[in-house]
């Protein structure tokens, strides 16, 4: 038996708002619960490791699946595996290597169960710097990798990854008859690439708002016309 729809938010930005007062909108977990009630799926996509994400979110929200780490890793919401592909280590000590050297900060995200590399995250001060850097990983090493920019960080994946590909084998694996997804940055147009209907928040970038079926919709909002959508 499959399941009608899903929906799917990116966190950062769109769900989750880090360092300001109000970090959660308390509309938005009501909204996902009486989501879930009418015996929809709701999960997220993020940049995030997932025992990071679970960390944040608590008891807040329950979550039916999650992408993380770009798209290299999918799981249900009890933490099992859906999906998951990783770097080779070699190719993932060069990188870090060639770009802390330059002044770049890194962090490697590495599965606890068999240590395999999901992604290597760099931080940047500016988004401009951001764009620099991923340009320049693709160049080097595209025959290895894929790098996505993702506000200041750039998030370094296995090659064939991305957060569209990963919602389709969400849809595959939930047997899903159609997918809403909502997000805020200009790398989410991955994400729409796998949804039927598109939604971004306020203060979205512009770039992604001219890709979207709806703009300057809140999670919360962007669900009711989910649930309403025949």
């Amino acid at each position: 038996m499959g399941y009608k729809k899903v929906f799917v938010s990116d966190f950062d930005g769109t769900l989750y708002f880090q360092g300001q007062e109000e970090e959660f909108h308390e509309e938005d977990f009501k909204a996902i619960a009486d989501f879930q009630a009418k015996g929809y799926l709701f999960g997220i996509c993020t940049g995030r490791m997932f025992d990071v994400v679970k960390t944040i979110i608590g008891e807040k929200i329950r979550l039916d699946f999650a992408i993380t780490s770009s798209g290299a890793a999918v799981v249900r919401g009890d933490g099992e595996i859906i999906s998951r592909d990783g770097i080779d280590r070699n190719v993932a000590e060069d990188i870090m290597d060639e770009y802390e050297r330059k002044g770049f900060q890194s962090r490697l995200h590495m599965s606890k169960e068999d240590r395999m590399i999901n992604d290597v995250t760099f931080h940047t001060e500016t988004a401009e710097a951001a764009a620099e850097l991923a340009d320049d990983i693709n160049q080097k090493y595209s025959e290895f990798v894929a790098a996505f920019q993702n506000r200041t960080a750039v998030n370094v994946v296995p090659l064939g990854c991305s957060k569209g590909l990963a919602v389709r084998k969400v849809q595959k694996y939930f047997d899903v008859e159609k997918t809403y997804a909502i997000g805020d940055s200009a790398t989410d147009f991955r994400l729409f690439r796998g949804a039927d209907m598109t939604f971004t928040v306020p203060g979205a970038a512009p770039e992604l708002a001219q890709r979207a079926d709806y703009t300057k919709a809140t999670v919360a909002e962007a669900l009711k016309i989910a649930e309403e959508d025949v």
